[in-house]
C-alpha cells in the first residue's frame, strides 16, 4: 500500500497544478503603437488577434495606448507579452529592457506628404510659410518629415491652435481635410486604415523615403516557448486564415518575416533621438492599457 500523502503536501501539489493550468490559460497581451485612433486600431487588428488564439489555443487580448511615450514606457514595464512597435523604438526597448525581436511585415511603409485634393498647395515649394502637422513627435516618419523640411529649405508654420503634433495619423490628415492645416506628413500604413472619405479627399504632394513598418517585439521575460509560438503564429499570418490574408491584402503589407537584431540596427540613429525626447518628457502613470 503506498503510504498517504500529509494534507499539506496534497494541497501543495494542487495549488501548483492549478497554477500551472492558471498560468497556460492566461490571456497573451498584444500592445498596439497608436498610428490612429484606439477604435480604428483595435478594430483593424482583430484578424491578427483571431489568428494568434487559433494557433496558441490560448485567449489574446489587444490594447493600446493615449500616445507612444505612454506605450513605450508601458512596454518597458513588460506590461504587453507581444507588442506592435515603430522599429526606431523597438531597437530601443531592446537596448534599454531587452526586448526580444519576433517578427516584422516585409513590406516598407512610405512617408507621405498629404494636402486636400481641392489644394492651394500644388508644389513642393508652395509649402514655405503653410500649416504643416505631424502626428506623434516621437514617430519615425515625423522625425523624417522635420529632415525632410529642412533638406528642401522649407520654413512652416504650426496650425492656428499653435501646435504642430497629434496624438494619431488620422488626426493629423482630417486637420488637413477640415482646413485647419495646408499638409501633414505621415505613413503611408495609417493612412490606408483611415475612413475612405479621408483617402478620397487627400492627395498626395510628395514621398519622404521608405523605412520598415512597426515590428512584433516580445517583453524580455516571455518564456522560450510562448516566443516560438507567437513567432510561428505571425509568419503563418497570411497562411493561416482567408482574414489573415485579406488583412495583410487590404494594408498592403505582403508577408510577415523573421526579425533579428541586426535588422533593427539601422535605426539606431532615429532610437537615440527618441531616448534624448524621452528623457525630456514626464513619466506617465501606470494607468489602464
Amino acid at each position: 500500500m503506498s503510504p498517504a500523502w500529509p494534507a499539506n503536501v496534497v494541497l501543495l501539489i494542487l495549488g501548483m497544478a492549478l497554477g500551472a493550468a492558471s498560468a497556460d490559460e492566461r490571456p497573451i497581451t498584444v500592445g498596439l503603437a497608436p498610428n490612429v485612433s484606439p477604435r480604428t486600431i483595435l478594430s483593424a487588428y482583430q484578424p491578427l488577434r483571431a489568428q494568434l488564439e487559433a494557433e496558441l489555443q490560448r485567449p489574446v487580448e489587444l490594447y493600446t495606448a493615449p500616445d507612444f511615450s505612454t506605450f513605450y514606457q508601458r512596454a518597458l514595464k513588460e506590461e504587453y507579452d507581444l507588442f506592435l512597435i515603430p522599429a526606431h523604438m523597438g531597437w530601443l526597448a531592446h537596448l534599454e529592457a531587452g526586448a526580444q525581436p519576433v517578427a516584422q511585415f516585409a513590406k516598407l511603409q512610405e512617408g507621405v506628404v498629404l494636402v486636400r485634393r481641392d489644394r492651394p498647395v500644388r508644389r513642393v515649394a508652395d509649402l514655405q510659410g503653410r500649416r504643416v502637422v505631424f502626428a506623434d513627435p516621437l514617430a519615425i516618419v515625423t522625425l523624417r518629415g522635420k529632415d525632410w523640411l529642412a533638406e528642401q529649405g522649407l520654413a512652416v508654420q504650426s496650425p492656428l491652435r499653435g501646435l504642430p503634433y497629434f496624438t494619431h495619423h488620422d488626426a493629423a490628415l482630417l486637420a488637413v481635410l477640415h482646413g485647419e492645416a495646408d499638409a501633414a506628413i505621415v505613413s503611408s500604413v495609417p493612412l490606408l486604415l483611415g475612413p475612405a472619405e479621408v483617402r478620397e479627399g487627400l492627395v498626395t504632394l510628395a514621398t519622404i523615403g521608405t523605412y520598415p513598418a512597426n515590428v512584433f517585439m516580445a517583453r524580455a521575460g516571455l518564456p522560450a516557448a510562448d516566443l516560438a509560438r507567437i513567432q510561428a503564429a505571425l509568419l503563418g499570418l497570411g497562411d493561416g486564415s482567408q482574414a489573415g490574408r485579406a488583412f495583410l491584402t487590404r494594408h498592403r503589407l505582403d508577408a510577415v518575416v523573421p526579425l533579428g537584431t541586426r535588422d533593427l540596427k539601422p535605426m539606431d540613429g532615429y532610437a537615440r533621438r527618441v531616448r534624448t525626447s524621452l528623457r525630456a518628457m514626464p513619466r506617465a502613470g501606470a494607468g489602464t492599457p
